[in-house]
């Protein structure tokens, strides 16, 4: 996806489940002028499987609101070019 003008994002998918010894994340690339900058993953507070994963980092974890088919997280990514 691209982002807006203002660099605003955002998209809509179902959360992942846990899958192996990784607890559930997303992952993201981010890409400026076709040139990749930045590989990451974006965790959940909630999630049991946070504490026992070796690649999970608190400060990638995304600000949850909302319940159910209203819920929504947010992560602010800030890309110094």
């Amino acid at each position: 996806m691209r982002t807006g003008a203002n660099g605003a994002y955002g998209f809509q998918t179902i959360r992942p489940g846990q899958y192996g010894s990784r607890t559930p994340h997303y992952h993201l690339k981010v890409f400026v002028d076709d040139r990749r900058v930045l590989t990451t993953q974006l965790y959940f507070p909630d999630a049991r499987g946070n504490a026992r994963d070796g690649l999970f980092d608190p400060a990638l974890m995304m600000k949850m609101g909302g319940e159910g088919d209203e819920a929504s997280a947010r992560f602010d990514l800030i890309i110094a070019v």
